[in-house]
């Protein structure tokens, strides 16, 4: 205040006009760009909370937030003419103003606004994938010795010992750092040829990594005011552009379903007199690519209104467009981008 001006969103500002001139895009975090423009370090957030044994910033004591607020703010005042000029220099001012900041006000609302998440249709999604994981276990404990029902199958290293000592599997490859052999979904797959548990183990993984990264982390994230969770949506933390969503992520929700009675998507209503609606450019990246490239056989397809990604899946394996099936349909996709 006196400077006279005001900070208020001041630091997300510098951060999205980095963003769009930075020629490291995966840090552009005001640490960094104080300390690269500027050549001034700033104190972290690890430093501050982390570090001290703090839960949260809530905990630091107030003189000590104060420093860290003021730096904050400071730092920013002193990057945005370097940021602007930046700008200026890119010919990026008028995406800047024009589409960014507009952007950044419209994902506001969108935090603000949330979604809400039906907490019974929840909880019993819960109680379902538990079931269902135990079924699985049961499954493959059934399949093995009784000195082995004890076994975690969470675990890559008793996984390794089960699978290549206890059952004599022949190994596929050896881990990453080449201190083990690998149990990943490549191997399994490989493995469930010649024998029943690694294919109970792969269902088991699916399943289990549903629970933990969807159905369980949810119930942390959910307003208990408004019911709602209220995600926060990035301009700035990748590297390509494209928006980013964390705590939690709303945009890798799977869309295919392990099992029809299991659907993490049914747990998220539209409000009462509201309807869901879902809108998507189709095959943006390939049209934008045909108009640059004037590649003849893109720019007949999309005149046409063909589908691309079956075209290309049709060249692939040598059938006709007409009979692909779903999973060359997925394969030709992979390949166009």
């Amino acid at each position: 205040s006196t400077l006279g001006i005001d900070l208020a969103g001041l630091e997300f500002d510098t951060l999205i006009a980095a963003s769009l001139v930075s020629k490291d895009g995966n840090r552009i975090n005001l640490k960094f760009l104080s300390e690269f423009y500027l050549n001034q370090p700033m104190p972290t957030f690890k430093e501050t909370v982390t570090d001290r044994g703090y839960k949260n910033f809530a905990q630091v004591p107030v003189a000590d937030a104060i420093a860290y607020a003021c730096t904050d703010a400071h730092q920013t005042f002193l990057l945005k003419p370097i940021l602007e000029k930046l700008l200026e220099e890119n010919n990026m001012t008028k995406l800047f103003y024009d589409l960014e900041m507009p952007t950044n006000q419209v994902l506001y609302l969108m935090e603000k606004e949330g979604i809400f998440v039906d907490t019974h249709e929840l909880k019993d999604l819960k109680i379902k994938v538990d079931q269902r994981l135990g079924v699985i276990k049961q499954e493959i404990m059934s399949l093995l010795p009784e000195n082995l029902i004890d076994i975690n199958l969470n675990s890559p290293k008793q996984l390794e010992d089960l699978l290549f000592n206890k059952l004599q599997l022949i190994p596929v490859k050896k881990t990453t750092g080449k201190t083990g052999y690998s149990t990943d979904y490549e191997v399994l797959l490989e493995l469930a040829k010649v024998h029943p548990v690694p294919g109970l183990i792969i269902k088991y993984r699916e399943l289990f990594k549903l629970k933990s990264t969807y159905v369980d982390a949810f119930f942390d994230y959910i307003n208990p005011k408004t019911s709602k969770i209220h995600t926060t949506f990035s301009q700035t933390s990748v590297a390509t552009g494209r928006l980013a969503s964390s705590d939690p992520n709303m945009q890798n929700i799977p869309v295919e379903q392990i099992y029809s009675d299991i659907n993490i998507r049914s747990i998220f209503k539209a409000p009462e007199n509201h309807i869901f609606i879902s809108a998507d450019y189709s095959q943006i990246e390939l049209r934008v690519l045909a108009h640059f490239s004037q590649d003849k056989n893109l720019l007949q397809a999309f005149k046409e209104n063909q589908d691309i990604h079956a075209i290309t899946a049709a060249g692939l394996f040598d059938v006709q467009a007409d009979k692909i099936t779903r999973e060359q349909r997925e394969f030709g996709k992979r390949i166009n981008f």
